[in-house]
């Protein structure tokens, strides 16, 4: 999948008016929880592609992107990925792009952030934050480290 991501961005550039599709590494951000903890959270975008929006890409085998293109839905499969990347970059959009090479469609799906999903995700966090935690201190124990 790796593979074909430079060819899927300079897909995705010649096919939205030339946007500026920007590679980034890990993003990071400090939330605030319900409970007042504060927590780091990250996300791995495939790219940038505006100053709040983002650019997400899979690769499919040519079977599966021409069953996804028929089924002409935004797959539900990588929903978490996509609304989690846009809560962590603190971006308003993202474009999932599906390619594979040499097909002649790229289906695109446009994700538009959605606070109710952000509100239910930093419960989420923040309930893993404290299991994790408890974890660490029952190992800590158990081993007798400090």
């Amino acid at each position: 999948g790796h593979d074909m991501e430079p060819e899927a961005r300079d897909y995705y550039a010649r096919t939205n008016f030339d946007a500026t599709v920007e590679r980034v590494g890990f993003v990071r951000r400090t939330i605030t929880t319900p409970l007042g903890r504060k927590i780091v959270v990250g996300a791995s975008p495939d790219s940038k592609v505006g100053p709040r929006k983002g650019l997400e890409i899979k690769t499919l085998k040519p079977d599966l992107l021409i069953a996804q293109a028929k089924r002409g839905t935004f797959p539900p499969d990588h929903r978490h990925q996509v609304y989690g990347t846009m809560f962590v970059a603190d971006w308003a959009e993202l474009d999932l792009l599906m390619f594979y090479r040499g097909m002649p469609i790229s289906p695109k799906y446009t994700a538009i952030r959605d606070p109710a999903f952000d509100a239910e995700l930093v419960k989420e966090i923040e309930v893993f934050d404290w299991e994790l935690e408890t974890l660490i201190k029952e190992i800590k124990t158990l081993g007798g480290a400090r």
